[in-house]
């Protein structure tokens, strides 16, 4: 946590750290995982965020998984984006095979969000 200099009293806090109690709002490390199910394989994600406008949907490499991302960076995010990170088939939590190539991976995206984003969407990735 970065508290404010002594001279600045009663100065709001600039920052909450990611492992401060306090936070209400879920962040990287604490939201829970959740799965949709896909012409059978079942995709783990994370989801959390600005709800009711874009999802940013952040697409990783090719065994890149939930964890790989910077929190600080998915968090900052999160303040303006429902924000979505998906492990793609084959991949940690994710059922199914892994895709050999960037098109099957691609196939694998789109239909993860026509089931589980339902909104508009801007994609991310590694």
């Amino acid at each position: 946590m970065i508290e404010p200099p002594p001279e600045a009293s009663g100065s709001r806090r600039l920052c909450t750290s990611i492992g401060d109690q306090a936070m209400s709002t879920p962040t990287a490390p604490t939201v829970p995982t959740r799965f949709v199910d896909v012409d059978n394989t079942r995709f783990a994600y994370w989801r959390w965020g600005k709800p009711g406008g874009f999802a940013l949907v952040f697409l990783n490499y090719f065994t890149g998984n939930l964890d790989d991302w910077d929190p600080l960076v998915t968090d900052g995010f999160a303040a303006d984006y429902d924000v979505i990170l998906f492990d793609n088939a084959g991949v940690a939590k994710s059922g199914g095979e892994t895709p050999g190539t960037v098109s099957e991976m691609t196939r694998h995206a789109v239909a993860f969000c026509d089931a589980a984003v339902h909104t508009r969407v801007d994609e991310s990735g590694t």
